[in-house]
């Protein structure tokens, strides 16, 4: 795990800093109560993408500070402390009408709502597109950012026939610390399998499917089944999911293991001892479960909508048989590991860039 740490530590220090870093940047998440625990307690993924973003504008020379808040109202607090010159606040939950008190509180600041979310996720949020056209439309220092491009595309098809400058739109992409090569080099020679399905129970993760292809691959292969998910069957995000899995895995030979929420550096080390990982999801905009897989050297199984994997770990993500063969193709391919952990690389360099194109406007 130390070696992990520093490989992380090393990746930071060698981002060179900008030709000019005044700015301070305040990173602002909102705390909730999920999955038994405050995010603030236990790694969410959208806490670790704005800390690996702060790690690393600070790691080029930015002044930059990430707080959680308990609502609305805090954040005039948190800017009042730090003095920041841009908050960027962490998904959607700012109703908009408050940018009026802040604006008048803070008239220097600029602010950017950044999303992590795609369209088949901000359906779900019936807020979410009359928000992301009124934050833009209705105030001149506040800015939407996207983390994916495909994001980007959605908003702007109905931004310019709405009046709101494109110019509003921002790219500030996910950065993940990806190592100069994989924590855990991997052996497997069958009998039992361990595989790791983490993160949120959603709807758009297709956890079921994702369960029953697993099943599949383990009944072909004759291997004792033991899945691993997040969370508690009484979340009530994930309810129906859970209730699905639960039935799944009843009067079967195979184990669904539940696991509290980590903390990253315990999730990395929790993955020495799985075999394959699956995110075979419907919708994303970069995910850092598949991230912390590659990065740890565990053969992944996702799907097209986690664009930056090698296509031969990307499968269709409603045919069963179709990701039961995947996963023995990760387990077999040793190549894809590395092919998986240089795309990361990329996206990661790519990501930095973004970053610091977009702050050398402001």
């Amino acid at each position: 795990m130390k070696k992990f740490i520093s490989r992380l530590y090393n990746r930071y220090k060698a981002i060179p800093a900008p030709m000019s870093s005044n700015l301070r940047i305040l990173f602002i998440l909102k705390e909730r109560y999920a999955y038994g625990s405050y995010s603030m307690n236990y790694s969410s993924g959208l806490y670790n993408s704005a800390k690996f973003c702060s790690d690393m504008l600070a790691a080029a020379g930015y002044t930059t500070k990430l707080v959680e808040v308990l609502d609305n109202n805090s954040i005039d607090h948190e800017v009042t402390i730090f003095q920041p010159d841009i908050v960027i606040i962490e998904a959607l939950w700012v109703v908009p009408e408050k940018f009026d008190i802040l604006q008048m509180l803070h008239p220097t600041v600029n602010w950017i709502v950044r999303i992590h979310s795609e369209a088949p996720f901000l359906a779900q949020e019936g807020i979410g597109i009359d928000w992301l056209s009124h934050y833009p439309l209705n105030y001149s220092n506040v800015f939407v950012a996207v983390n994916s491009k495909e994001a980007e595309i959605e908003l702007l098809s109905f931004y310019p026939e709405k009046g709101i400058n494109p110019d509003k739109l921002l790219y500030l992409p996910t950065y993940y610390p990806a190592p100069d090569d994989t924590l855990y080099f991997k052996s497997f020679s069958g009998g039992v399998l361990n595989v790791a399905c983490m993160g949120a129970i959603r709807q758009l993760k297709n956890v079921l499917i994702q369960a029953m292809a697993a099943m599949r691959f383990a009944e072909e292969t004759g291997w004792h089944l033991r899945f691993h998910i997040n969370g508690d069957i009484f979340d009530a995000e994930g309810r129906p999911t859970n209730k699905s899995l639960t039935a799944l895995f009843e009067d079967t030979d195979y184990e669904l293991i539940r696991h509290k929420w980590m903390e990253h550096d315990e999730f990395i080390a929790f993955l020495a001892g799985i075999d394959v990982g699956m995110q075979v999801s419907f919708s994303e905009t970069f995910c850092i479960v598949a991230a912390d897989y590659v990065a740890s050297g565990v053969p992944v199984v996702g799907s097209p909508a986690i664009k930056w994997l090698d296509k031969r770990s990307q499968t269709d993500t409603i045919k069963v048989q179709s990701i039961a063969d995947h996963i023995g193709t990760a387990l077999r391919n040793r190549g894809m590991i590395d092919a998986n952990l240089e795309h990361l690389q990329e996206y990661s360099r790519n990501a930095k860039k973004a970053w610091l194109e977009v702050l050398r406007n402001f």
